[in-house]
């Protein structure tokens, strides 16, 4: 039978994951075993089951970016195939959702050309980082955010966060062992966002390396805390050395934002399969997908994942645009369990995805 392609938009909380990639419980693994046949707690595990058993048959869902345990995302973008393409979309979208836990939701289905590829379509990334800055730690979403009690000057951070704008040698900013010949990034975008107590860092490339962002962070509130001047952003790049650079931030605050991809032709099910991927370059690459936002949209977004224009009352955790801005700072969109825009982004990827590795290791 032809099989047809879907792409699908995923945001959710890792706090209770071990990362997107699918792994077998191995020896010394900690948590409670999983059922006979099954890996631990993963995105990818949980996603592939639950389209598995609404389509009917096992599936592979490849994901662009493989984010790290703890690590949320408000716009992952991954594919499938399947043969079943009787199944309205919509209702397809609704019934895998319900069977997923409340912590995963799928925003968006849509059939695409079988020239799309997750990993290999990717044109780039915006993370988001979510600090606390306060001497209360913010015990309604302290798995959202990194709790930091010192004042911190965001003036300073935001001079050395430039300083990363543009195409650099970031081998001062990868967890050694990330398995890159080529150290070279281009970063589009670096910057803060200030809400008091709340900071949101964000950064926008092509590629990321294994824990860049995270190091980045780190460094950037050593610089905060005036441990480090602005100025020696320079004097990292041009190190080349991981102990050159300030530590690296946890896991739990970081967000993957969006991701931006070249397009397959959308089809519907049923349709001829020989469509080319069409977008690189186009108009329509530049309003391509951006994992909830059109690439027009302001990147500057507050923490809760808003597009531009969206009210600034809006609670820290990570509504999705168009959500009631009354709901609580609990990490929920309203109206759904936990599967929330929540204020940062994913993180960076390091392991192969059959052949194909994705750029960041967050």
């Amino acid at each position: 039978m032809v099989s047809q392609r879907y792409k699908l938009t995923v945001s959710y909380r890792g706090t209770h994951y071990h990362g997107w990639q699918r792994q077998p419980a191995i020896e010394g693994y900690q948590g409670e075993a999983p059922p006979e046949g099954e890996g631990i707690p993963t995105i990818q595990e949980k996603l592939s089951r639950a389209i598995g058993g609404v389509v009917g048959h096992p599936v592979t869902v490849i994901g662009s970016s493989r984010t790290d345990a703890g690590v949320h995302a408000k716009g992952q973008i991954a594919h499938f195939d399947t043969t079943q393409q009787h199944i309205p979309i919509d209702g397809l979208r609704r019934a895998v959702n319900h069977q997923l836990p409340g912590d995963i939701l799928i925003r968006d289905l849509q059939p695409v050309g079988p020239r799309f590829h997750a990993i290999r379509s990717t044109l780039s990334k915006r993370y988001q980082y979510f600090i606390w800055n306060s001497h209360d730690r913010p015990v309604f979403f302290n798995d959202l955010a990194w709790h930091r009690w010192q004042e911190l000057d965001t003036a300073k951070m935001s001079h050395a966060a430039a300083m990363l704008v543009g195409e650099h040698d970031f081998a001062s900013f990868a967890r050694p062992g990330h398995g890159r010949e080529n150290t070279v990034r281009t970063v589009t975008s670096c910057d803060l966002s200030v809400r008091s107590p709340r900071i949101v860092f964000g950064i926008e490339g092509t590629g990321f390396l294994w824990n860049m962002v995270r190091i980045i962070v780190g460094t950037l509130v050593q610089v905060g805390v005036g441990r480090f001047a602005p100025e020696e952003i320079q004097t990292m790049l041009a190190a080349k050395d991981r102990q050159s650079a300030g530590p690296t931030a946890p896991p739990h605050g970081l967000f993957l934002q969006w991701i931006r991809t070249s397009e397959g032709e959308s089809q519907r099910p049923g349709e001829s399969q020989r469509s080319e991927v069409s977008g690189q370059g186009s108009e329509e690459a530049q309003r391509s997908e951006v994992s909830g936002q059109r690439s027009g949209e302001s990147q500057r977004s507050e923490v809760s994942g808003q597009r531009s224009g969206e009210s600034q009352r809006s609670e820290v955790s990570g509504q999705r645009s168009g959500e009631s801005q009354r709901s609580e700072v609990s990490g929920q969109g309203s109206g759904d369990s936990q599967g929330s825009e929540v204020s940062g982004q994913g993180s960076e990827d390091h392991r192969p995805e059959t052949e194909w590795r994705t750029e960041d290791g967050i």
